[in-house]
C-alpha cells in the first residue's frame, strides 16, 4: 500500500518518512510511529514496485535522517524505472554515506546540510522545489475534495444559525479517498506534536473523539503519537450533558478535541464545555478540514489546527457557501 502519492502532469511525488511508517507500523509491526526516521529496504522497494517508466519521480526525504545499508542500489533501480528521480530533502550526511554526492547536476541546492534538491542525473532538468514540497499537497486536497461536495440543496445548519448551501460529504472522502486520508492525518500529526508534544510532559494528553469519522482520524493520530483515546458518543449539534461524563474524563487531564470537519466550531465548543465543566483541561481542536470564516488576522482561535482550509480564496472554486437570512449589502 502507497499513501503518499500524488501526481501532477508527468510527475509523481512520494514522501519517504509516511511510507516507513506503513512500513514500519503495518507490515513489519514494530513502529515508533513518527518517531521513525530509519529508512528499510523494503520500503523503497515498495517505492520502486509502483513506478512508471513514463513518470518523473521526486522522493521526498524529510524527517529521514539513516538508511539501512546498500540502499543506494534499490534507489538506482528506482532511476531506472521512471523516467527521471529528483530527490528533495535529503541531508547530506545521507547522501554522502549511499555515494549519492556522485551526481555533479549545475540545479543541485545543498542549504545548512541539507539537500532541498539532489538530481540523481546530470541533465539541466530544473523542478519547483517549493511547489512540490509545499503546496502539491494542498492542491491536490481540493482537487479530491470537490468530488465530495454537494450543492444542491440549501439547508439550515442543525447548531448554528446559518444556511449551509454546501454538504462535505466527509465520510465519501474518508471512504473513497483512503490512503489520501491516511497521508492527510500523518501531516495533521506532524501539527499536532509541534504544537503540544514538543516538549516532553507527563501528562500526555488525551484525544477525544464524538463520532465514527472523528474517531477514525483519532485512531490513527493515536498510533502516530502513542496518545490515548476517549469516545464521547452521543455528543451531536444539540447541547445535552450526560451523567457519565463525569466519570469519564479525568480532572486536570489535558485533552484534545479531534474533529473530520469543523463549520462554525459549535460542537467544538461543546465539547470542550462538557470537558471544562468536568474538570478537565481543553488545549485545542485538531481537524481534517476547517472552514475560515473570519480573516486570519481577526482569528479568535489560535488553538485549532486542521489539514486543509476553506477559504475566501478558495471557497468559491469548491462551490462552498455560507449564507444567512440578512439582506447583502456587500458591494463585493
Amino acid at each position: 500500500m502507497i499513501v503518499s502519492k500524488i501526481f501532477w502532469g508527468d510527475t509523481v511525488c512520494y514522501n519517504i518518512h509516511i511510507e516507513q511508517i506503513i512500513t514500519s507500523t503495518y507490515l513489519d509491526d514494530s513502529g515508533r510511529g513518527i518517531e521513525d526516521s530509519i529508512l528499510t529496504i523494503d520500503t523503497l522497494k515498495r517505492v520502486l514496485d509502483d513506478c512508471e517508466s513514463s513518470l518523473c519521480t521526486i522522493l521526498n526525504f524529510d524527517r529521514i535522517i539513516s538508511f539501512q545499508s546498500n540502499l543506494i542500489t534499490v534507489l538506482k533501480e528506482i532511476k531506472d524505472a521512471s523516467k527521471n528521480l529528483v530527490l528533495i530533502n535529503i541531508s547530506e550526511e545521507i547522501v554522502n554515506e549511499q555515494h549519492l554526492n556522485t551526481y555533479k547536476n549545475v540545479n543541485n541546492n545543498l542549504v545548512e546540510n541539507v539537500y532541498k534538491l539532489l538530481y540523481m542525473n546530470d541533465s539541466n532538468s530544473e523542478i519547483d522545489y517549493d511547489f512540490y514540497n509545499e503546496e502539491l499537497f494542498k492542491l491536490d486536497f481540493k482537487e479530491k475534495l470537490k468530488k465530495h461536495i454537494d450543492s444542491s440543496n440549501k439547508m439550515p445548519h442543525t447548531s448554528s444559525s446559518v444556511y449551509l448551501d454546501s454538504y462535505v460529504d466527509v465520510k465519501e472522502f474518508i471512504s473513497l479517498d483512503y490512503t489520501f486520508t491516511i497521508f492527510s492525518v500523518y501531516k495533521l500529526a506532524l501539527q499536532l506534536k509541534e504544537k503540544w508534544l514538543s516538549i516532553p510532559n507527563e501528562n500526555s494528553p488525551v484525544l477525544v473523539c464524538q463520532n465514527s469519522n472523528s474517531a477514525f482520524i483519532a485512531s490513527l493520530l493515536s498510533g502516530l503519537l502513542s496518545l490515548d483515546i476517549l469516545i464521547l458518543d452521543k455528543i451531536g449539534p444539540i447541547n445535552k450533558l450526560y451523567k457519565r461524563l463525569g466519570s469519564t474524563i479525568i480532572e486536570n487531564k489535558n485533552y484534545i478535541v479531534v474533529s473530520d470537519f469543523v463549520c462554525l466550531g459549535t460542537e467544538v465548543k461543546i465539547v470542550k464545555n462538557l470537558i471544562e465543566f468536568s474538570g478537565g483541561k481543553y488545549l485545542g481542536n485538531v481537524s481534517l478540514i476547517r472552514v475560515e470564516t473570519l480573516e486570519s488576522t481577526d482569528k479568535i482561535y489560535k488553538d485549532a489546527l486542521s489539514v486543509f482550509e476553506i477559504t475566501r480564496a478558495n471557497n468559491k472554486d469548491l462551490n462552498y457557501f455560507i449564507s444567512t437570512n440578512l439582506e447583502n449589502l456587500s458591494n463585493e
